[in-house]
């Protein structure tokens, strides 16, 4: 007796590969699922954006608002710049992407200063003089962007984009960025809204 076995199994679709010499729509069509996350960021940053504008005139609190105006804003030029830079094939135009979304990027470190130090009641002084130094690096930032001394010229190559590598301004800027999130903004925001939480339950801050 003959048992026929059928294959009962759908065939499987190939993971589709980057041809070697792409088009810009195949690189772009490519690269789509990396850019999508990016992508929402930048729409979801300059929704706030907006809604921050339109809020002006209704606010008693024009220098929180600003500051998270400032804030909505850079984290939509860095939504714009991480897209970008999985998206752009061309090297060249991704370069001159690049230095036109950091004008926006580098405002990441001072205003998160100042915010985290309006939505604290402005109960930790030294958030100023944070934020006024990283003013600095965003100063010498710009001075980078505009003379050109921003970027190598090399890249780092990945699967979900490329990455330029970075001149001593541009350096700095992130070093300070790192240090200031990672030690004085995101530990002053735990405090205050511990804080806050032990205020409301015991009545004492």
């Amino acid at each position: 007796m003959i048992i026929i076995r059928q294959n009962t199994e759908e065939p499987k679709l190939p993971f589709p590969e980057l041809p070697i010499h792409p088009t810009s729509f195949e690189y772009i069509w490519h690269k789509l699922p990396w850019a999508i996350p990016n992508m929402i960021t930048m729409f979801v940053g300059l929704t706030l954006t907006s809604l921050g504008i339109l809020a002006l005139n209704r606010s008693d609190n024009r220098k929180l608002l600003f500051s998270f105006i400032c804030f909505s804003f850079s984290f939509a030029s860095l939504g714009l710049v991480l897209s970008l830079r999985t998206l752009v094939q061309e090297q060249t135009t991704l370069l001159l992407w690049n230095r036109i979304g950091y004008f926006g990027v580098v405002l990441l470190s001072p205003s998160a200063a100042f915010l985290t130090y309006y939505l604290t009641n402005r109960y930790y002084r030294y958030l100023i003089i944070s934020g006024f130094l990283s003013f600095c690096t965003v100063g010498f930032s710009y001075y980078g962007l505009l003379t050109h001394y921003d970027f190598t010229g090399g890249w780092f190559i990945y699967t979900f984009g490329k990455y330029p590598i970075a001149e001593l301004p541009l350096k700095i800027w992130g070093v300070v960025l790192v240090i200031n999130y990672t030690f004085v903004y995101t530990p002053t925001s735990v405090h205050y809204w511990i804080n806050l939480v032990a205020f409301k339950l015991t009545g004492f801050l």
